[in-house]
């Protein structure tokens, strides 16, 4: 049976801790390089393990673990309770000509929060609008417990995977602390960006019996 790349990468993905697969094979169809990204759930040798098996289980394919290569980031939700923390309630993108206007909205314990931000129409802007719509929400979530001020974001790779990292400023009564976060670019980028500053914040921030 003839395989092809497309098709083992959607079996990898149906393992529940991979966000992100990537699969490279030689001119005559031989699996030579398989890229993962995953959460942080299993150790990489159980998901090199799992990989394994679900290529000889679906397709006979016995794969070398020595082509895998796995990176693994901490989700939001693998380190407390989702209703302490903020959730993503809605991330729209406003487009005319030149000018770009991002809004997001935040759920936290059935409040929602809103923060809208304004620039020009650019990959990079629009990645920082989100960033600012982002903060801007959270601030009003925080009612002025601490401040937020973003340092720096970008796009780094992580094997065949893009992951957007933000690295902010928060100021406390404590002193002022600088946080990273980052997460998978799987979707649109302002998603990617939303969910990037919620990592770098919320087991800082936003935890059980933190800033409440």
């Amino acid at each position: 049976m003839e395989v092809e790349g497309k098709q083992i990468e959607e079996a990898i993905l149906k393992i529940p801790e991979v966000r992100a697969a990537r699969l490279v094979q030689d001119p005559e169809g031989n699996p030579i390089e398989i890229h993962v990204v995953a959460g942080a759930g299993k150790s990489p040798k159980q998901l090199a393990r799992d990989i394994q098996t679900v290529s000889m289980a679906t397709f006979g394919i016995d794969l070398d673990h020595r082509i895998i290569s796995i990176v693994q980031f901490s989700e939001v939700e693998l380190t407390a309770p989702t209703e302490a923390r903020p959730s993503i309630e809605e991330v729209s993108t406003e487009i005319k000509g030149k000018a770009a206007k991002v809004s997001v909205g935040l759920k936290k314990n059935g409040a929602l929060s809103r923060g809208e931000a304004s620039g020009v129409n650019s990959k990079e802007s629009l990645a920082r609008l989100a960033a600012t719509a982002t903060l801007k929400a959270l601030n009003d979530l925080l009612e002025g417990k601490a401040w937020l001020e973003l340092e720096h974001l970008g796009i780094q790779r992580a094997g065949a995977a893009e992951v957007m990292v933000v690295t902010l400023s928060v100021g406390e009564p404590r002193g002022i602390t600088s946080l990273s976060g980052s997460a998978v670019v799987t979707g649109l980028l302002t998603e990617a960006v939303v969910r990037a500053v919620l990592d770098a914040l919320n087991r800082r921030l936003f935890r059980t019996g933190a800033a409440e």
